[in-house]
């Protein structure tokens, strides 16, 4: 090993799974073992591509539990189904946190439905991601507004 692979890494965000148009990105575990051998990477911060794939994450998790720190992807749009979706992964699966992605979902960052899965994350004590920059969903001033309402 030479360069930069010779240095031992944590990826903080990495996705499984397909993404479909515009990225037509297709990424699965086998795919993600060996870019992390090939690359020294030591562990992955891992979120689905979508709120319906957090089951192969699951599956890729099982199979590499020392190198996956899993995150499940919840889309607030499903109400009462993705909070309890999400209270399984973060209680029975042990997931490491929670992703949002209020751009693809299409909700705002800041709305009150995102309220039950930020009290759902600290019952477990889990951080939550949220992908930011997109107006008009996910600015960082909605991000703010949640956190203010959600300062755990």
């Amino acid at each position: 090993m030479n360069g930069f692979a010779r240095f031992k890494k944590i990826d903080a965000h990495s996705h499984i799974g397909f993404f479909g148009s515009p990225f037509n990105v297709n990424f699965d575990a086998q795919m993600l073992e060996k870019q992390m051998s090939d690359y020294n990477i030591e562990k992955t911060i891992l979120c689905p591509a979508a709120c319906t794939l957090n089951e192969e994450l699951n599956d890729a998790f099982k199979k590499m539990p020392d190198k996956i720190i899993p995150l499940c992807w919840v889309n607030a749009n499903f109400g009462k189904d993705a909070y309890d979706m999400l209270e399984h992964y973060l209680r029975d699966e042990k997931f490491a946190g929670v992703k949002m992605q209020p751009l693809f979902d299409a909700f705002t960052a800041d709305s009150p439905m995102v309220d039950p899965i930020m009290e759902i994350s600290k019952k477990y004590d889990k951080p939550v991601f949220i992908h930011c920059g997109h107006p008009p969903f996910s600015l960082p001033w909605q991000i703010g507004l949640l956190a203010e309402r959600h300062p755990q």
